[in-house]
């Protein structure tokens, strides 16, 4: 009898030391834990979504797990909600070094017009950071 509860009380701690191996493992291959990203923008006339019928704003952005020397996509939409017309930009100014979020800016966009724009977040092969919360930031540039 007491060799049974010798073993039943080691399953338990072998799936921990096996659930720490992994998570050792995924460490050293460089997977980065989920990365969301809220949405700030700036300037009255832009509206961000997550659909090209602009009918659902982005609240946030997430990035699911992303791999050192890795990159990863997401589109949104952005709109003209604006009086004039306007060229849309990004920035993600908290973001460490080894990490960057770029983004073509869009073309100019007239009153009312849309257009897709796709944000790239690629993450350096030497990156030592772990899981991350960012703001992105659309921009209308100012005159």
């Amino acid at each position: 009898m007491k060799l049974l509860r010798k073993r039943v009380l080691g399953i338990p701690v072998l799936a921990i030391l096996v659930a720490l191996v992994v998570f050792g493992v995924a460490l050293a291959v460089g997977i980065l834990a989920t990365i969301p990203s809220s949405v700030n923008v700036t300037g009255q006339a832009i509206g961000v979504y997550t659909d090209d019928t602009c009918a659902t704003p982005v609240e946030d952005i997430t990035w699911g797990d992303v791999a050192k020397g890795t990159s990863a996509e997401r589109t949104v939409y952005v709109r003209n909600e604006g009086t004039v017309a306007v060229v849309v930009s990004v920035e993600a100014p908290a973001l460490p070094t080894e990490i960057t979020l770029t983004a073509p800016p869009t073309a100019s966009l007239a009153v009312d017009a849309s257009a897709p724009m796709v944000l790239t977040l690629t993450v350096d092969s030497t990156a030592t950071v772990g899981p991350i919360d960012f703001t992105t930031n659309f921009l209308e540039p100012t005159p």
